[in-house]
């Protein structure tokens, strides 16, 4: 007889075979530090792993490798993995693994994602200021200008800009004192 699918109503035996994955991943996480974006793993067990390689999105879908770090290969104890990203995206960097067999063979980590912001540096000078001032490494363009004394009184002031860098003539009945300059860009 035959089911109701039109398949023989008699037992079949199925049998499915389970290969062990290659790699059992334990943690994928990435840091914000000093040099860039640190990724770091962990791996319980390994067994004829090749290498890893890090790759990186800005749109969690087209993802190109910026890194790969040798696998220790078979082991069957926690191992530790570092890669740095020295040079990541403004905004999100998504960063997945890729897990690659002696064989060829390779499996994908679940993706992560960083929020990177790059540290503006700016030099103000001279100092003592006389006249005028310098402030360079300005990112955008300025809204407004103030000079905050010692007491938080604010005071607008005028400057012209030019690319990255900002030139602002300070008054010449300022008295003389520690000032707090805020840059609205």
């Amino acid at each position: 007889g035959t089911d109701i699918f039109g398949f023989p109503s008699s037992p079949a035996l199925i049998t499915i075979t389970a290969t062990p994955l290659a790699v059992k991943l334990v943690r994928f996480v990435g840091s914000i530090t000093e040099e860039g974006i640190a990724l770091t793993w962990r791996t319980s067990q390994e067994a004829n792993a090749d290498k890893f390689e890090v790759m990186r999105s800005s749109n969690a879908i087209d993802f190109v490798t910026i890194g790969s770090v040798i696998a220790k290969g078979n082991s069957n104890s926690v191992s530790n993995y570092t890669l740095m990203d020295l040079n990541p995206l403004e905004g999100n960097n998504y960063y997945r693994l890729k897990s690659i067999d002696l064989d060829g063979s390779f499996e994908m980590s679940n993706s992560i994602n960083i929020k990177f912001k790059q540290e503006t540096k700016v030099s103000v000078y001279p100092n003592p200021v006389q006249g005028s001032l310098v402030v360079d490494g300005i990112q955008g363009k300025v809204e407004s200008i103030e000079i905050i004394d010692a007491k938080g009184n604010a005071q607008s002031i005028v400057g012209s800009q030019e690319n990255t860098r900002l030139n602002i003539n300070i008054n010449n009945n300022t008295a003389a004192g520690n000032y707090i300059i805020r840059i609205k860009t």
